[in-house]
């Protein structure tokens, strides 16, 4: 009977160091350097009428990861990305035609600091398709982080996050000033 309890105590503390290992291990933590909020100011101070040259300005000057190109009739639209980390599913996107007339700006580098914990599915209830978007924040308490412009369709998409948990979150595309689609993840 000891040599079994023995057996036991010894397998339970096995379990409990590997279990509490492991969860510092697989704890799906991101090098901060994939979330930098220097390419989220950066992005944010694009202008929609930006050229290419002026969005490789404001990356000092690196050239963008040219990644597709399509011919649309005697046009040329060019997709570029810039990486902050070595982690390529984190980076800025813009989209332009002969590197002349921004199309779409794009990042996956999410800016979490205008949260709020009323963004919940009650505060999601109060929400409909063309209220402008300070009807929204009003309702949210907070500011949305504009993630996608499509300047040619003038449609601007934010995302409200839950402060209690960022996975969380409210999507907001507004259009001439007011909401065509509210989509949440909560």
């Amino acid at each position: 009977m000891k040599k079994l309890i023995l057996l036991l105590t010894i397998t339970t503390i096995l379990f409990s160091c590997s279990s509490d290992s492991n969860s510092n291990n697989n704890n799906n933590s991101v090098d901060p350097a994939c979330q930098s909020q220097d390419f989220v100011t950066k992005f944010n101070s694009i202008p929609n009428n930006a050229t290419y040259n002026d969005i490789k300005a404001v990356f000092n000057g690196v050239d963008g990861d040219n990644y597709r190109n399509d011919q649309i009739g005697n046009s040329v639209l060019r997709f570029y990305k810039w990486y902050p980390c070595s982690d390529h599913n984190y980076y800025v996107d813009f989209w332009l035609f002969d590197n002349t007339t921004l199309l779409t700006k794009n990042r996956t580098i999410y800016d979490y600091s205008n949260s709020s914990n009323n963004v919940t599915s009650t505060s999601f209830s109060l929400l409909a398709n063309g209220m402008s978007y300070n009807q929204i924040k009003t309702i949210l308490n907070c500011d949305g982080d504009n993630y996608r412009v499509d300047v040619d369709t003038n449609i601007y998409y934010y995302r409200f996050y839950n402060s209690n948990d960022t996975s969380k979150y409210i999507d907001a595309w507004i259009k001439n000033g007011g909401a065509i689609l509210l989509q949440k993840n909560l």
